[in-house]
Parts: structure tokens; sequence; C-alpha cells
């Protein structure tokens, strides 16, 4: 069983069927906004063109169409939810056939919502007639969103359109016919019509948000001051521009069903650069945050709201003329920024970018004719996207690099590995030999292979003379052993082919010895490569592999290829083709 090429190959294609403990994936977001959000026709097109960029999801826009378009209409009307114009759900049945089209077809761009934007808010809150045309703009956007297979909606509170803002009390032209806490009320029951008109089209939806009460927890000189640790919030909320926005999502928790999910996506963000400040923003939007709902959605706020974090693109360019440029803006400190966000984010983070583009030119399918287009964002920043993959899932790039480096010494013929008998082409040395601890056991095993199991064990470690491998049967827990010098530092990529038969997992580990054979803090440094999943693959041979790097005070590795969980000795595992390759120094 030593097909060498067959198993390189498999291996050059990424085909691991183990991953170390760092690299496992966890659930966090990176999801593309801004300038460049494509229409649901663009997105049809250049969906594949995304995949290799570090992004989870996009938000996008659904377009109109039809020749029963009212005069006057945005042709993206989502633009425009907060209006009380009429709208009819044929408009969007070609933005519907654009997602459905692609539904299922990318392996990266998982999370995608339908970006809705609370403008021209030109309604006001005691307007019957009016929300109920709003609350069906957002039955329609959770329809498509829906049908279309979006995760959800993406909700942007901000007020493009003055005069009219929408949670400002003070802006509000019937101010003086209704008090503040009438409003307040008002406010509630409107949220309370949108997330139920919602709700009943999409039940599972996800509301990401630009930012909910995360914009009320801190003061700010251009809304107003904190709301959060007083005993009546109320004063505050009447001078803040965002004032009404808290009872509006307290009506959305009201009726928000227990499989939906809010984000306060915290745009404040934006001018954060230490993981301090990503973290505390997190504490205070889960804590004081739920001070501005009733007491009766607190515990829904906490179970059901989550936190996530916006980045602003454009920040992070030193050559952009932009007045919120960051103090050493780079693609570095956007790397940085990005892990911090992901580190403090329930789930999501969010990507607004203005004067750079990550999709394709949009050409014909542009929002709107004549639309400016930008560099690519690694164009505009250099270094951007490495840094943004770096920081989505660093051990997975550190992996990419690492398999990329060793592939190549492969196709250069220049692979060298540092274990001997790792092809187990020799059986047990006829003349007998000591083992390098007391534990360590030599009868039976491959030429320069130890083995060890637990006490009371009577599991059995062979070369197996018909496959020319390591085998282990009714093996509790033990490994095959063999230890090499290393100098600290030194990177190596490890890699084996392993085989099972009945119950029991394998375990392929990494520890270090010092100059002088003692243990190097084995279990803060111990390396485990676990399967990509616990049932062995029916096919066969399974690869195994990954990189380490020396700590510090290491002089040897000790590799150890493990079985466990084996009850009887029909459950049998083999290992085969194992190497410790140097990879090049950087």
């Amino acid at each position: 069983m030593k097909n060498r090429w067959l198993w390189i190959g498999a291996l050059l294609c990424g085909a691991f069927a183990a991953s170390t403990v760092e690299a496992q994936a966890r659930p966090k977001k990176l999801i593309a906004t801004g300038w460049d959000s494509p229409t649901t026709a663009q997105f049809r097109r250049d969906l594949a063109l995304m995949e290799n960029l570090p992004l989870d999801g996009t938000s996008l826009w659904a377009q109109a169409q039809g020749p029963d378009l009212p005069a006057g209409l945005n042709t993206t009307p989502f633009r425009t939810a907060f209006s009380r114009t009429p709208w009819q759900r044929a408009w969007f049945s070609q933005a519907i056939a654009d997602l459905q089209a692609v539904r299922g077809t990318s392996g990266r761009l998982t999370d995608n919502f339908l970006r809705v934007d609370a403008n021209p808010g030109d309604v006001d809150w005691f307007d019957d007639e009016g929300w109920r045309e709003i609350a069906d703009h957002f039955r329609i956007a959770a329809w498509i969103a829906r049908e279309g297979g979006l995760k959800g909606i993406v909700f942007d509170a901000e007020p493009y359109t003055k005069p009219f803002v929408p949670f400002d009390y003070k802006a509000q032209p019937r101010a003086a016919e209704h008090s503040f806490d009438e409003y307040l009320a008002k406010a509630r029951q409107r949220g309370q019509e949108v997330m139920a008109a919602m709700a009943a089209e999409y039940p599972d939806l996800t509301v990401l948000t630009f930012f909910m009460n995360a914009y009320l927890v801190d003061a700010n000189p251009h809304h107003g001051p904190s709301a959060a640790g007083l005993r009546d919030a109320r004063p505050a909320l009447f001078l803040h521009a965002y004032g009404l926005y808290p009872a509006f999502i307290d009506g959305w928790l009201d009726v928000l069903p227990s499989s939906a999910t809010l984000v306060d996506g915290n745009e404040h963000a934006y001018g954060y650069t230490t993981p301090a400040e990503f973290y505390l923003a997190a504490a205070r939007i889960k804590g004081d945050g739920q001070e501005l709902v009733s007491p009766a959605n607190r515990a829904k706020y906490r179970q059901q709201v989550q936190v996530g974090f916006g980045l602003y693109l454009d920040a992070h360019d030193p050559l952009l003329d932009n007045p919120y440029r960051l103090p050493d803006a780079s693609a570095d400190l956007l790397g940085r920024n990005a892990a911090a966000a992901l580190a403090a984010a329930d789930e999501y983070v969010w990507l607004w970018g203005e004067q750079g583009r990550w999709w394709p030119e949009p050409g014909a399918l542009s929002e709107w004719p004549n639309k400016t287009t930008y560099p690519r964002w690694e164009a505009r920043l250099p270094g951007a996207e490495a840094a943004l993959a770096q920081a989505h899932d660093p051990a997975a790039a550190a992996e990419g690099a690492a398999r990329a480096e060793f592939g190549q010494l492969v196709q250069g013929g220049k692979v060298h590995s540092l274990l001997t008998n790792g092809d187990f082409s020799r059986g047990p040395d006829p003349a007998p030999r000591a083992a390098a601890s007391s534990d360590w056991q030599i009868s039976g095993a491959p030429a320069q292979w130890s083995f060890w199991q637990e006490e009371l064990c009577a599991g059995t470690f062979t070369w197996d003379e018909v496959t020319g491998a390591a085998r282990a049967a009714g093996v509790r827990d033990g490994v095959f052993i063999q230890t090499a010098p290393v100098q600290p530092g030194q990177r190596f990529y490890v890699n084996a082919r392993c085989r099972t038969q009945g119950k029991g997992a394998p375990t392929l580990t990494i520890a270090w010895k010092k100059a002088d054979l003692s243990w190097l803090g084995v279990q803060a440094n111990k390396v485990v490569f676990l399967p990509a999943a616990l049932a062995p693959s029916p096919a066969g041979w399974s690869t195994w592999g990954g990189w380490v790097a020396t700590p510090p005070d290491a002089a040897f590795m000790v590799l150890m290829l493990g079985a466990a969980g084996q009850p009887t000795a029909q459950d049998q595992l083999w290992w085969d083709e194992v190497q410790l390759v140097p990879l090049p120094e950087r």
C-alpha cells in the first residue's frame, strides 16, 4: 500500500482528513457592505468570482422592474423603505429569479443580506396608513430574502434624506401635538408591526443592523448623550438623534420569534484600534444595551441580540483624504482590527467601503447608469485581502501557506523527512535496542519506532508485513513513537496516511523535549491533529497533516501516531507514509 504518487496528488489537492485543534472553524463571518454592494443581477453574474476573497457574505440590492412602476419610484426601492408608496411583489420577481439561480452554489459566500434603508423617513409615526405600507415593504423584503435563500436583511437606520430624521423626536412634524412618551409608545407599536410582517414571511431571518442600541450606550457628540445607566433614560433619549430607536427595537422584541436573530452591528467601531475597545463595547452592548428595552424583553434581548462590529475600509487607507482616517492607517491595522472585531463579535463583522470595491465592475448591471466605480480594495490598499484572511482564520491562513510550501518541495523533488523508517518498509529490528524512555516499549514495533499504551491495557503494536504499515489493534489509548532532533523556531510539515477497521479512532500528536530529554511543558505545547469527522472514511486510507513550529527551548520533537477506543483485537488501524519535513526558513 505505497502508491506514493496517488497520495501526493491527493495531498496537493488539499484532500486532508485532519486539522489542528487551533484550526477548527469558529462561526465568525465577514460581510461586505458599502457603495459597491451588488444588485441581484450582478450577484448572480459575479458570485463565482468572489469565492477566493476572505468574505462570508455581502449586502445586496433588489431592484424593481416592470411596466407599471409608478412615476418617481426609486428603481432600488429598498433605499426608501420608510415611505408611504405602495409596492407590488411582482416588481421583484426578477430579483428572486436571480437569487434562486445561484442559491446554494457558493461554498464561501453563504451569509448574504438584502439591504433595507430607513429613508426618506417622511411618514409620521402616527400615520397609520403610511405605516401599513412601511410594514408591507419589510414584509416584501423578508419574502425576497426567504425565497432567494438569503440569511436575512441588513437594516440601516441612518437618515440620508434630510430634513427627515425619523428617530429624532425633536424633528417630528407633529411633536407639538404629541408628547415624547406618546411618540415612544407609537414607535414601539410600529416596531411590532414591522417585525410581525417580516416574521410572518421568514420566521428564521437574521436582521443585521449597522447599529442598534450601541449608538445610545455611549455619549456621542454628533448624536447625543448616553442613555445607559440612568434611572430614567427618557431625558437622554429626548435629546438623542436616535431617541425613538430603542422603542422601535423594543417593538421588534415584543413579537420576535424565538427562531429569529438580531445583530447590533455597532457602527461606532469605525474608530476602534485596540482589542480592548471591541471587548468593552461588546460588554456594554450586551449589558447596558438591554437597559434601553422594557424589562419584559431583556431576557429575549440577551438571548437573541448578537453583538457585531463595523469596520470602515476607507479609514484604513493612508492615501485617502478621509476625515475619519485612523492613526497608522494600513492594511496591517485593518487586519489587526478585523481580528479583534471577530474575536469580540458573536458572529458578524461587516466591512463598509466607499472608494474601493470587492465586486467586479458592474457595467450594465449597476444599480444606476454611469455609477462611479473605484479600484479594487487590493489595489487601493495592498495587502488588504491577506490581512483579512489572516484575521478571519489565522490558523487556516498559516496552514494554507505551509501546505503551499510543502507542495513546492514535493514538486521540486526536495522533500527530506527527518524520520527514519517513516514509510515502514522495515519491520522490527533483529537486534535488541533500548527504548528512549522507561515506559516505552520496542518489541514487535517497526524499526526505529517505539510504542506506549496505558497501564493494564493489552493492545498490540506491530508491523504488518502484508501492508508494510504500522498496525495497532485492541488499543484503548496508545501511540507509536519516534523522536527527532529539532531547532527552536524551525517549521515542519507533518503528514501521514491512516486506515481503520472496526471501532476506535486514530490520533496524531506532537510534543517536545528539552536537550536533557525532559518534557517541555507537555500539556501547554502539545499539538493534536484531529480527523475531519469521527467516523473514518469508508474508502480506506485517509491523509492527515499539518504544520508545526518548534517552541523555544525545545531540542527534540516527539511524534506520536496513536489509536484510541479499540475494544477488541479485531478493531485495528494502520499508519503509513509518515513524513516530518522541514519547511524553508522565513
